[in-house]
């Protein structure tokens, strides 16, 4: 007889709703200095888009549960640690 516990879930959207989390915070991250105008308040361009970070989390946390959601969030961060890492410019030594 087989443990439920032990047989791992077959997740289908979770890569995809992943890739997307991932693109929406390290663009977020790259634009957040860009400055635009939304209806004559100087705002960052992140507010149009930042909030869809928030319903991708939400869902992962009540599709998918915690500690995957976790997961996802750990893969988001050292995402951003890497693309930081790659932009920085290279010194000449």
């Amino acid at each position: 007889m087989i443990d439920a516990a032990m047989v791992e879930k077959k997740y289908k959207y979770l890569g995809v709703i992943t890739l997307i989390y991932v693109t929406f915070q390290l663009v977020s991250d790259v634009t957040a200095g860009k400055i635009i105008n939304l209806a004559g308040y100087p705002v960052s361009v992140t507010v149009l888009y930042f909030p869809f970070t928030y319903i991708l989390s939400d869902i992962l946390t009540e599709v998918y549960g915690y500690s995957r959601a976790r997961s996802v969030l750990w893969t988001v961060l050292l995402c951003s640690i890497v693309t930081v890492q790659l932009s920085k410019p290279i010194q000449a030594a």
